[in-house]
C-alpha cells in the first residue's frame, strides 16, 4: 500500500505479484484466504448522503468511503500481471468476500493482465464504481466468474472465464449483471466486449449454470461475446418492469454459443446459436480457445483496443494472439 491507501501491485508477466494461499503446493484450497478488496469513494447505488455504506465481505461499514460521483475519477492504485488464488470467506449468511472485489472504485485505477483462480465464490466483482479493466482470467470460480451491481459503469474488454468443474452454488453463471436495489436508481450501465465464457460442460438438473444473465439492466452493453459449454441457457434477461427494454441489449451483436436456448434473443441483430467449429478446446491444461481464423464482429468503439472488431477474447491462433502466457498465468485446481 502506498502512504495514500492505494494498492500498488505491479508485476511483470514473467515476474508476476500473486496473493495465494499459506499452505503448501498441492494443498491449497478455494476458500484458504479471504481474497482482496479493493475499496474507493465512486458512485454506488446503495450510497445516501454522508452515509457510509458497506460492501459485500466487510462487516464495518465505516471502512468504506462515501460513495459519491464527486469521486468517480479517484485512484485506488495499480493491479497488473497479478494473479490471486485459492480465496473467498463466508463472513456471514449471504455475505461472502470473493476473489477479487471492486467496491466503488474510481476509473483512475489501473487494472490489466489479472487472473483469479480457485475462488469459493465469484472470481471478479464489481460494487458500483467506475473502474475499468482488461485482459482478466476467471478460473475455476465456485461461484460467477464477472459480477457486475449497484451502479457498475466501466468497461471490460478482453476476458477469459472457465467455470469451476463441479460448483457449490445454485447458480453459477460465467457473467452476472444486475441493477441492484438501492435508492438513488443509479444504472449499472456497464460496456463489455471480447470475452470469452467458458462452462463446465457438465448438467446439474439442481443447479442453474448459465452462461450470461442480466437483471433489469436496460443500459448495459455486450459485444463480441462467446459462450459456450453452459448446460442451461447461453445468456438470460429478466425486466423487474415496463422501463426495461432489453431487445436493443445485443442488437446488432455477433454473439455465439452451444448452449440451452430457451433464452438466447437469436432474434435481434446478429446473435446465433450456431456453434463454429473454427473454436477449439475451453478445457485443456492450457486452454485453447482461439479460433483457427478470426470471427469478424463489431468494432468496440470507446473502448481501449477499438481494433478488436472480432468475437471472442483472442482474434486468431498466432502466438501473439493468445494474451494468457508467461508466469502470472497458472491452470492449476489444487
Amino acid at each position: 500500500m502506498t502512504p495514500g491507501g492505494k494498492l500498488m501491485a505491479v508485476g511483470e508477466p514473467m515476474a508476476p505479484i500473486i496473493f495465494t494461499s499459506a499452505k503448501p503446493v498441492g494443498e491449497r484450497r478455494p476458500g484458504d484466504w479471504g481474497g482482496v478488496l479493493l475499496l474507493g469513494n465512486a458512485q454506488n447505488d446503495l450510497a445516501q448522503e454522508n452515509v457510509r455504506v458497506p460492501i459485500e465481505g466487510l462487516t464495518k461499514s465505516e471502512c468504506h468511503g462515501y460513495h459519491t460521483p464527486e469521486f468517480n475519477d479517484e485512484s485506488s492504485g495499480n493491479l497488473s500481471y497479478v494473479r490471486i488464488e485459492y480465496a473467498s470467506r463466508q463472513v456471514s449468511t449471504a455475505n461472502e468476500t470473493n476473489g477479487l472485489t471492486f467496491g466503488s472504485v474510481g476509473s483512475g485505477t489501473e487494472i490489466h493482465y489479472v487472473e483469479v483462480s480457485n475462488s469459493a465464490d465469484d472470481c471478479f466483482e464489481w460494487f458500483g464504481g467506475t473502474v475499468s479493466a482488461d485482459h482478466l482470467i476467471a478460473l475455476n470460480c465456485d461461484d460467477d466468474c464477472f459480477d457486475g451491481d449497484n451502479g457498475y459503469s466501466g468497461k471490460l474488454q478482453f476476458g477469459f472465464c472457465r467455470q469451476y468443474p463441479v460448483s457449490t452454488e445454485n447458480d453459477p453463471r460465467g457473467l452476472e449483471i444486475t441493477q441492484g436495489d438501492g435508492i438513488k436508481q443509479l444504472l449499472t450501465s456497464e460496456k463489455l466486449s471480447n470475452l470469452t465464457l467458458c462452462g463446465n460442460k457438465s448438467a446439474d438438473g439442481s443447479r442453474e449454470h448459465g452462461g450470461a444473465f442480466f437483471n433489469d439492466t436496460p443500459e448495459v452493453s455486450v459485444m463480441n461475446m462467446f459462450i459456450t459449454g453452459f448446460s442451461t441457457y447461453g445468456f438470460r434477461t429478466i425486466a423487474a418492469g415496463p422501463q426495461v427494454d432489453h431487445s436493443q441489449l445485443f442488437d446488432q451483436l455477433p454473439l455465439f454459443g452451444d448452449a440451452g436456448i430457451a433464452s438466447w434473443n437469436a432474434g435481434t441483430g446478429n446473435n446465433t446459436t450456431d456453434d463454429p467449429d473454427r473454436f477449439c478446446d475451453c478445457w485443456a491444461n492450457p486452454p485453447a480457445p482461439i479460433p483457427a481464423t478470426p470471427v469478424s464482429g463489431g468494432k468496440p468503439t470507446g473502448f481501449d483496443d477499438e481494433s478488436a472488431s472480432y468475437v471472442g477474447a483472442f482474434k486468431d491462433a498466432s502466438p501473439t494472439s493468445n494474451w494468457m502466457r508467461g508466469l502470472w498465468v497458472d491452470w492449476s485446481d489444487k
